[in-house]
């Protein structure tokens, strides 16, 4: 969940960009130095406007630049700069861990829904065995004349009612897995197998 999370991969980008800010801050409070080269190879044509000590021939132009700045920070405008992009730096931190948190524990949190559905299925699977079990019991009474046409409509109105129950749960086991997998930032059938 944690390799796969869209939110948590854009704290951490968010945590980068603070850092990378801090380090640009922390930057500016030492002397800057700059250096540049260039070189230039050119060809003088001996036909065109150039006269004849350099027409025809080949010649390097070749350029070094060093600048060395320093900026005096009397009002301390680079410290202030400096301690705010530490913030930023810290506050992105602690959005990255906080983003971690609520995915693990929304992680758990939806394998132990996923486990209660397992387990409440099981229990409406017995029942509906155990009601079946009752509604056959009550035709063949219906039948000796022990029981009227209302106990077998209400053995099988039981019977049907458990089965509905059952067929929810099933859908909300799917819908869990579904969740379960979206919060692994994976497909659904990475978590087919769970029971």
């Amino acid at each position: 969940a944690v390799t796969g999370s869209p939110s948590l991969v854009t704290a951490q980008a968010r945590l980068a960009r603070a850092s990378a800010n801090a380090r640009s801050a922390n930057a500016a409070l030492y002397p800057q130095a700059n250096a540049t080269a260039t070189a230039t190879r050119q060809r003088y044509t001996e036909n065109g406007i150039v006269p004849p000590p350099l027409g025809g021939e080949i010649r390097t132009d070749a350029r070094l630049a060093l600048n060395l700045s320093y900026d005096f920070d009397f009002w301390n405008r680079n410290g202030s700069a400096l301690k705010a992009a530490l913030s930023e730096s810290r506050a992105a931190e602690a959005e990255t861990h906080a983003a971690r948190n609520v995915l693990m524990s929304s992680v758990a949190a939806s394998y132990f829904n996923l486990q209660r559905l397992f387990a409440q299925h099981a229990v409406l699977e017995d029942a509906i065995v155990q009601r079946g079990g009752v509604f056959d019991l009550t035709q063949q009474r219906f039948r000796n004349g022990i029981d009227t046409r209302v106990e077998v409509k209400q053995a099988e109105s039981l019977l049907a009612q458990a089965r509905a129950d059952s067929a929810q749960v099933d859908e909300a086991i799917a819908l869990q897995r579904n969740q379960l997998a979206a919060l692994l930032g994976a497909g659904p059938d990475r978590v087919a197998g769970l029971q």
